[in-house]
């Protein structure tokens, strides 16, 4: 039905015969279902968005663990080919072999490293961003990795707080969204626009993103980038964010997929406006930090030397790795480094081992996936046995998820994979640098 303002509705009629005295009529009853409607299509797109959540947490889930055992085979791949290559003479024909398949290695370590980006749980060194200057430093960056017919248009708000934030991740996004609106346009001539500002949000506005989390009202900084491109055809939009899922050609489509895992993991989300042949807008919302002055963000941490091409360390390290390959590297790493080696297959034996040597042991390499008893178990148990025995834990996770619900008790360091043989001697080093010569300990049976 049409409203006294020529708004249509819908409504229940139903009819029925009847008599008025003797006289035939028809009783007409109309009920308005405007209410039941949106009643009816909230919880439609509630259902949706369910399902879409769900959906999004099973790809995370299962590209997490491709991307673990990914990297698991890639750490044989680099780190032979890294052990190779020192044993190779300067002039030896196949040294140019063995650095291309040492490059075509940590490309795929990229690749497992965005996939684990989308699983949202990539974040690390958490430090005040301030986003203007992050999209500044980067303008070289940005501008290179755009058609030369593109041009680049950034607006910045006045008195933007920082937010806190990973600057390689966060840059990452920046970098993925700039290159996903040049893609958009195509060959054709077009502005990009990037624009930053700050906003107080409401838990519903927040809600209307394309991540489900529940986020709280408050301030947000926004990263806005907006293209002239072709747009996104509505059957197409609800897909963008899933991994590999691309429109273009083969081997397209983890960008997107990782920015939504990283702003996931820095409590925020993302909204998507697009309409075909008008373009499309990505914002991200971050929540910003109070009472953190501008000179204090975006200072990326110093990054710790690498450990001297002459440093070799001694005494015995405990491998502990269900598997055989990376033993095997580990084994070939640390005697060039100058160190016994013993091993355990899994974290049971491993315990056994450093029992029964507890006293020769100066630090053990521990893999935090294995069958039987997993890392996390295994390295309480050597603490109860040594609490302070230095521990290198090792994974094809990142840092933060591999180190989650872990004691930060000072004694453990952490080595991602894959690795070559100079990362892990940096890592080995910094351990036992930083815990000096440990006491023996006393022996125990294992608990």
């Amino acid at each position: 039905m049409v409203d006294a303002k020529g708004r249509s509705f819908p409504v229940d009629v139903r009819t029925r015969r009847t008599l008025l005295g003797d006289r035939p009529a028809i009783v007409v009853c109309v009920r308005d279902l405007t209410r039941q409607k949106e009643a009816e299509e909230d919880r439609r797109r509630f259902e949706r968005r369910v399902q879409h959540a769900q959906k999004m947490e099973s790809l995370g889930m299962l590209a997490g663990g491709i991307a673990h055992d990914f990297n698991n085979l890639l750490t044989g791949i680099l780190g032979f080919a890294d052990l190779a290559l020192q044993e190779m003479p300067a002039e030896a024909p196949g040294r140019d072999r063995v650095s291309r398949i040492m490059t075509a290695a940590r490309r795929a370590a990229d690749l497992t490293s965005q996939m684990l980006a989308y699983t949202g749980k990539a974040k690390t060194q958490v430090i005040p961003v301030h986003l203007p200057d992050l999209v500044r430093e980067m303008g070289h960056l940005l501008e290179v990795s755009m058609s030369r017919k593109h041009r680049l248009e950034v607006v910045t708000g006045h008195g933007l707080s920082p937010v806190e934030a990973d600057p390689t991740q966060i840059r990452q996004v920046v970098m993925n969204l700039i290159i996903n609106a040049s893609e958009a346009i195509g060959d054709r001539p077009g502005t990009i626009q990037v624009s930053l500002g700050q906003r107080t949000c409401r838990s519903e506005d927040l809600a209307a993103g394309e991540i489900h989390d529940p986020l709280p009202a408050g301030e947000y900084a926004f990263l806005e980038v907006a293209d002239p491109g072709a747009g996104i055809p509505p059957e197409i939009l609800p897909r963008i964010f899933e991994p590999f899922f691309s429109t273009k050609f083969a081997g397209r489509g983890l960008g997107l997929a990782a920015v939504m895992g990283i702003v996931r993991a820095h409590r925020g989300t993302i909204q998507v406006e697009s309409r075909p042949g008008k373009g499309s807008t990505f914002r991200v919302w971050l929540p910003v930090l109070r009472h953190i002055a501008r000179t204090e963000a975006t200072r990326t941490p110093a990054r710790r030397a690498d450990a001297p091409a002459s440093w070799t360390g001694h005494g015995t390290v405990l491998v502990i790795d269900d598997e055989a390959p990376i033993r095997d590297l580990a084994c070939s790493m640390l005697g060039r480094l100058g160190f016994e080696v013993v091993v355990g297959r899994d974290g049971l034996e491993g315990l056994e081992v450093f029992q029964a040597l507890s006293g020769q042991i100066v630090a053990v390499l521990l893999d935090l996936t294995m069958p039987k008893l997993d890392g996390r178990e295994t390295l309480a148990r050597l603490r109860r046995l040594d609490p302070g025995i230095p521990v290198l834990l090792c994974s094809g996770f990142h840092q933060t998820q591999a180190r989650a619900g872990l004691n930060r008790d000072g004694q453990t360091g952490f080595l991602p994979k894959p690795f070559t043989a100079e990362e892990l001697g940096a890592a080995l080093q910094r351990l036992l640098t930083r815990h000096g010569k440990r006491r023996p300990a006393t022996r125990r049976g294992v608990p």
